[in-house]
């Protein structure tokens, strides 16, 4: 019985095509702010918004929490992204973010 190669050929070129866009990605990710000295960051949050997911927030902005206090509605934060305050402001939750003296 002989079977062909087509189909082979067809699956073959789309798993490349799919391993292309997927080793894009991260490069994407990693290089759309530039690496600055590592800073640590106050970000208050407004009145009405919780901090509880502000995990996320900071992670997603380039950084890492150190502390989180829901009850003031107050996050600690460090980063070494030079975009890692306009990213943090983006979100309508954030009140203010501003990078603490060293």
């Amino acid at each position: 019985m002989l079977v062909s190669a087509r189909p082979f050929r067809q699956l073959s070129k789309w798993l490349a095509i799919g391993g292309l866009v997927l080793g894009a990605l991260p490069a994407a990710a990693v290089n759309a702010g530039a690496i600055g000295q590592d800073q640590v960051y106050l970000l208050v949050y407004k009145d009405t918004a919780s901090t509880r997911d502000a995990g996320v927030l900071v992670r997603g902005a380039g950084g890492n929490v150190i502390s989180n206090y829901q009850q003031i509605g107050v996050v600690v934060a460090h980063s070494n992204r030079t975009d890692f305050t306009s990213r943090v402001l983006a979100d309508s939750r954030v009140d203010s973010a501003a990078p603490t003296r060293n």
